[in-house]
């Protein structure tokens, strides 16, 4: 856990399986937790590893501890993610006091939310590299997007919008999010977009114009695109929420948007929750079948 030396004399007795990790990959993505010993030390050592091996593109994305941690937690934490930033293309930090701050959820459910805010972001990603969307983004351009470079942090910022001014809702949004620096003005970007299958080509324009703008208009932006059927129409996910909100109870509620929302394994929900898997599955099938029931009543 805490301990950097006993992480330090764990890596170093499997530094021969550290080694392999990056063998013929272009693309490692290193999620960890900074603060305690084990992601405070093993991250920072695997990413320069596999810095060092030809091609690979190495990216992390790391969760900050809560300031009420203390400062010795706080320092380990910044002290691996600027080792981080010296060998990643880009090192990203998602701060927990930021991320924790804005939710009014369950304890449980609230560290849940965050863990599912790096998987989110290093999903996007690594979708937009392997899925075929609107708008494509391969290696190579990802590769001159983030260059190799002396100071690697990076951070990331979430919007969304819907209706008319999807579009200007989603940049103010954007612009505003807590997780940005103040100020921030990246020599790179990438921006993922996910919208519906009805989505216009000059709102997209306005959309990729806009972002820049607001980020002073970097040296080095890409961006992909992907449509998707749960953005296709507003008035079916209004619908449908309504129905949940109605109709399950608050443990089938959070088993529910921890699964469908926040793609966590039923396995996983358990262990959050601290409960059996079984327990977990038979709920979110009566959870299920109780929505398409009220979901049928109300479309009659």
């Amino acid at each position: 856990g805490a301990d950097t030396m006993a992480a330090k004399e764990a890596a170093v007795a499997h530094a021969k399986e550290l080694e392999t990790l990056a063998d013929g990959a272009r693309l490692l993505v290193i999620l960890a937790g900074l603060g305690g010993g084990t992601g405070s030390v093993v991250a920072p050592m695997i990413s320069k590893i596999a810095a060092q091996t030809p091609d690979c593109a190495v990216f992390a994305f790391s969760v900050l501890p809560l300031s009420v941690e203390g400062s010795q937690r706080q320092t380990l934490a910044f002290r691996a993610q600027n080792y981080l930033a010296k060998h990643c293309r880009a090192a990203f930090a998602l701060p927990n006091d930021l991320i924790l701050a804005r939710l009014n959820a369950p304890i449980a459910e609230a560290f849940a939310a965050a863990n599912a805010n790096v998987v989110s972001a290093a999903a996007s990603l690594v979708k937009m590299l392997s899925a075929r969307g609107i708008v494509n983004v391969d290696f190579p351009t990802l590769s001159k997007v983030f260059p190799k470079r002396e100071d690697a942090r990076a951070f990331v910022a979430y919007g969304t919008g819907e209706g008319e001014d999807a579009v200007a809702r989603a940049v103010a949004e954007l612009s505003k999010s807590p997780m940005l620096p103040d100020g921030a003005k990246p020599e790179s970007l990438v921006l993922s977009l996910r919208c519906g299958k009805n989505f216009e080509m000059n709102k997209m324009q306005m959309l990729l114009e806009s972002v820049s703008d607001a980020f002073g208009r970097p040296e080095r932006m890409a961006f992909g695109a992907a449509a998707e059927d749960a953005f296709y129409a507003s008035e079916v996910q209004n619908s449908v929420l309504s129905v949940v909100n109605r109709v399950l109870d608050e443990e089938e509620k959070r088993i529910v948007v921890l699964h469908v929302v926040w793609g966590y394994k039923h396995k996983e929900i358990a262990s959050l929750l601290g409960c059996p898997t079984g327990t977990v599955t038979s709920k979110y099938k009566r959870a299920a079948d109780k929505i398409r029931k009220a979901w049928k009543e109300e479309r009659q």
